[in-house]
């Protein structure tokens, strides 16, 4: 369906409306977890017929289209105990060239739609569908939330432009230290349940302009690094829930600092 609406934009809407199926699916089967049911197959009892998962304590974490569509359902009051998310954004009509993930829909874009001012005249149009499934319309709710908000400098797919837009305009503070302090965002060393971090890949960053990225591995390398999977683990875990710690010392978190 992606393939068919970059090469007819006329089938454009089915691509955001199969996101809202998915968070009408995800929601479901979190609250299913929440109230019991989705746990009474024996295949979740333990060898004494204990009960193995905790309906009590149900936590989200999503990367990448996984921590975009997971702030969605953070503001919509999902039944999570924690949420983390990692290397998402916002501002769908924004990402999409920025991705070095949009060079092939491009090619099928072009075909269809000739003119570069009539495209980018589509993507903005688009953005009316985009959303009810983007972060962006969910300002004053996401405000009000408790998460860990973890993205990486240079990420060549969710592009930071994006984030950190969206962590400015919810009024998230930035885990100190940082790598690079940001405009109108405070920087905290007591986050109190809300905070977002930074990760430093030391890769080249993407060029400037509405245009693809190169891949240079930002958007992934984070995510293996021990400091960013401990950090995930305390927000997640019952015993330090939403407590939000650095594990990499008096440094920012980066490929020459991961926290091990």
């Amino acid at each position: 369906e992606v393939l068919q609406a970059a090469s007819d934009f006329s089938n454009f809407a089915t691509v955001p409306e199969r996101l809202v199926q998915g968070q009408v699916n995800t929601r479901t089967l979190a609250e299913m977890a929440a109230s019991g049911h989705l746990f009474q197959d024996p295949i979740f009892l333990g060898a004494s017929g204990q009960l193995l998962p905790d309906p009590n304590h149900i936590v989200y974490y999503g990367i990448s289209l996984g921590g975009i569509e997971g702030a969605v359902m953070l503001a919509t009051d999902a039944p999570f105990s924690a949420v983390s998310l990692h290397v998402g954004g916002g501002f769908w009509s924004t990402m999409l060239e920025r991705s070095s993930n949009w060079g092939s829909f491009e090619v099928l874009m072009a075909d269809g739609v000739p003119e570069p001012a009539d495209r980018q005249l589509l993507y903005a149009v688009s953005q009316l569908w985009w959303d009810p499934v983007d972060p962006v319309s969910y300002i004053e709710e996401l405000s009000q939330k408790e998460v860990l908000y973890q993205y990486s400098l240079g990420d060549e797919q969710v592009a930071n432009l994006s984030t950190e837009a969206l962590i400015r305009s919810i009024e998230l503070p930035l885990l100190s230290p940082v790598a690079v302090s940001l405009v109108g965002v405070a920087e905290t060393q007591t986050p109190m349940g809300r905070a977002a971090v930074q990760f430093d890949p030391q890769r080249v960053l993407p060029a400037p302009g509405n245009r693809p990225a190169e891949v240079n591995g930002a958007h992934h390398a984070p995510r293996l690094w021990a400091g960013a999977q401990a950090q995930v683990v305390d927000y997640l875990s019952p015993e330090t829930l939403r407590s939000i710690v650095h594990h990499c010392g008096a440094a920012p978190c980066s490929a020459s600092n991961t926290g091990e």
